[in-house]
């Protein structure tokens, strides 16, 4: 019989209460070796948390007190935060967690990271920007000071995200915006398999001081889209948009959120692919889902 895997004392703080954060902290649960803790802002309903196994304190990025609170006798800090219209979370809330987990010796840290690697996005909008800009302060401190590491986990695309309106799939509307040809190899991540990589980066002293990525399969979006219309009743209506048409469209706005919803297609037009095989390397116990299980999870059935 297979004895059950005794938890660490070490704590583990989850800073955020979004997609990223919920997957993590379930994959934290999951493999049973630390402790987790949640920041989370007062009032805020956390249905997807058990809080018997989860540890919850309410605070702020921007509340010092409360994040002392969070950090104390913690062993690895998660944070999860930000937001494409301002670099307000990016740069300056995640400067506050950095400056209380110092304080509190925490060993590891792992931004906010989870997105395109910065020198293969172009044009590079605001987002990109503002995340190097903290993950070069991180480096810094951690240069300066021993006792920190930081682990930088870049992805793929997110699959599930990119399935959705505001970014490529109207399934009510019956229409899809490709970015490029349709036919650049794209690699993707599940938002299960980005938390289970998050989670499985904590303690790993191989993976201190280095950036690694989070993969779960890699197609065209030509192969997303005929395995969707796979599901439905009357296939989806195609515009694609080229490169050349984003980057004129991000050159003619100011507006920050524009630019960095533009940026992030145009890296998708120009093709962002991944090795699967360093993923790999790098975290030989996920098993990632393929690209047919992740399409069932988000279209199980004809609509």
């Amino acid at each position: 019989k297979k004895k059950k895997q005794k938890m660490s004392q070490k704590v583990v703080l989850v800073v955020g209460t979004g997609n990223v954060a919920q997957t993590t902290v379930k994959a934290l649960v999951q493999a049973g070796q630390y402790r987790v803790r949640v920041l989370a802002r007062a009032g805020k309903d956390l249905p997807w948390l058990d809080s018997s196994v989860v540890e919850v304190v309410r605070g702020d990025v921007f509340d010092k007190e409360s994040l002392a609170a969070a950090t104390a006798g913690v062993f690895a800090v998660i944070s999860t935060v930000g937001e494409l219209s301002s670099p307000t979370l990016v740069v300056e809330g995640q400067k506050n967690i950095l400056d209380a987990a110092e304080a509190a010796g925490v060993r590891q840290f792992i931004p906010s990271e989870f997105g395109f690697d910065f020198d293969r996005v172009d044009p590079k909008g605001p987002i990109f920007e503002w995340k190097k800009q903290f993950l070069d302060e991180l480096k810094a401190r951690s240069a300066k000071n021993p006792n920190l590491s930081w682990t930088s986990v870049q992805s793929a695309s997110f699959f599930e995200y990119w399935c959705v309106p505001v970014l490529c799939v109207n399934i009510p509307n019956g229409t899809a915006e490709v970015y490029g040809t349709g036919e650049e190899s794209t690699a993707f991540v599940t938002m299960a398999d980005l938390g289970t990589y998050i989670a499985a980066s904590v303690g790993r002293e191989d993976l201190y001081n280095k950036e690694v990525s989070a993969v779960s399969f890699s197609t065209t979006w030509n192969k997303v889209i005929a395995g969707i219309n796979a599901t439905l009743e009357k296939p989806l209506t195609v515009n694609y948009v080229p490169y050349s048409g984003l980057v004129e469209a991000y050159n003619a706005t100011d507006n920050v959120l524009y630019r960095n919803y533009i940026s992030i297609k145009a890296a998708v037009a120009k093709g962002y692919d991944l090795d699967l095989a360093v993923t790999a390397k790098n975290f030989p116990s996920v098993v990632p889902a393929t690209f047919e299980s992740a399409l069932a999870a988000a279209f199980p059935a004809k609509q």
